[in-house]
């Protein structure tokens, strides 16, 4: 399988009982269709030399660049946040649900939450503060008519 940031041949990597792929050149990582979910807080363990993958110094990446999935021939992935504090995008591929994370966004990523019940309550207070006014509204506005 191509690497979908640099082209570059991805390698098997095996973490606990998952394999995988990894970009030894822009030090990407890709996870097929829930694979993802396994490694994304700090209390799931992974392998350092996973989270230690570094983009090579010779090689160009452009984050802002629209990725190609590596499984799906000529799909485009959707970019999107990870979770409510924005820090992390990660691309997903519509079609197979796999994702690609770019040379150290793995490790941010689980540094945002240490267990799925803060990224959980993260995600309540997100929607409560933007989606709750409006919602409070609409049913008030129901309550009159």
């Amino acid at each position: 399988m191509k690497c979908p940031a640099c082209g570059s041949e991805l390698r098997s990597e095996k973490t606990g009982e998952t394999m995988l792929d990894v970009c030894d050149s822009c030090g990407g990582v890709w996870f097929d269709e829930f694979e993802f979910k396994r490694f994304d807080n700090s209390s799931q363990p992974i392998n350092q030399d996973i989270l230690d993958l570094r983009k090579k110094e010779n090689i160009s990446v452009n984050a802002e660049e629209n990725r190609i999935c590596p499984k799906c021939e000529n799909m485009p992935m959707l970019t999107h946040f990870e979770s409510p504090e924005r820090k992390v995008k990660v691309n997903e591929c519509p079609m197979c649900g796999g994702i690609w994370l770019d040379a150290g966004e793995l490790a941010a990523i689980r540094g945002e939450f240490k267990t799925e019940e803060e990224r959980n309550k993260a995600v309540e207070e997100f929607i409560n503060k933007e989606i709750g006014p409006q919602l409070k509204a609409e049913k008030e506005k129901e309550l009159e008519e």
